[in-house]
């Protein structure tokens, strides 16, 4: 009987020895990351503009095409130039003007350019070669759509050649501004003060990175012009850096959007 209740007392231990829980370490505490910035949101409205080679752009509003500054293959020309209305150009270099273009382009094709590169165009055998002055604001049409370019021209000391600036109107509200190969601000701040004071906003600015070109300069030319979008162009040329033109551009009071475009990158507006 002793013996009986003895084995029962140690199973009866042994039992509550099994039912001990062993203390459990509590999870590492996982600090969340932070979200990431969200990335610039482009509103289509009634254009798009697609990312060329170089700085050539292909606008395209409601039924309206426009190049910029179209380096262009044979094959890229043969099926962009039959629909394209107006050919901008910053200047008259063949990076932005290339040979395949000016040879496959229809001679009746519109061409707009500063005074100084207008010969060399005419001399190209093009027809319609239309030059602005600085400050000279021209409304280009097809149909019943149209909008405005003004220009703003500068001298590149690199090239010795004439450049010009474009700032094109929509009816949208949605002003782009193209810099070209400006190589100082002071020839714009004339042009951004008029801008300025007829109370225009500049959308989305396209700006060309160019070799020679400092990114505190670069950064100057952006921080004057003040778009909602800063939009980079020739960004695989030599001498890019995104982060210190993202510092210079803190110095310029400027916080708003920087992209760098792609080729083939569409962006709508």
């Amino acid at each position: 009987m002793n013996l009986k209740i003895a084995a029962g007392g140690i199973l009866l231990l042994m039992g509550f020895a099994g039912c001990v829980s062993t203390p459990r370490v509590p999870p590492p505490v996982v600090t969340p990351l932070p979200p990431a910035p969200p990335s610039p949101q482009f509103e289509k409205t009634f254009g798009t503009l697609t990312v060329g080679q170089q700085a050539t752009l292909i606008l395209q509003y409601k039924s309206m095409t426009l190049l910029i500054d179209p380096h262009l293959s044979a094959a890229e020309c043969a099926a962009i130039f039959p629909q394209t209305d107006y050919v901008l150009l910053t200047d008259a270099q063949d990076t932005h003007f290339s040979h395949e273009a000016k040879n496959t382009a229809r001679k009746n094709l519109k061409i707009i350019v500063s005074p100084a590169e207008s010969a060399k165009i005419k001399a190209a055998g093009f027809k319609e070669v239309k030059s602005l002055t600085p400050g000279q604001r021209l409304i280009l049409k097809k149909e019943n759509d149209f909008l405005f370019v003004t220009a703003a021209a500068h001298i590149n000391p690199d090239s010795n050649s004439e450049v010009i600036s474009y700032m094109l109107e929509f009816d949208n509200g949605r002003n782009l501004f193209i810099s070209g190969e400006v190589t100082h601000p002071d020839g714009l701040r004339e042009f951004l003060y008029n801008l300025r004071d007829e109370g225009k906003v500049i959308y989305a600015g396209f700006f060309y990175h160019q070799r020679n070109l400092e990114a505190n300069l670069l950064a100057q030319i952006i921080g004057l012009i003040q778009p909602n979008h800063a939009i980079i162009l020739q960004s695989s040329l030599p001498g890019f850096n995104k982060s210190q033109l993202q510092k210079n551009l803190a110095d310029e009071l400027f916080d708003k959007p920087l992209i760098i475009a792609q080729q083939g990158e569409e962006i709508p507006f």
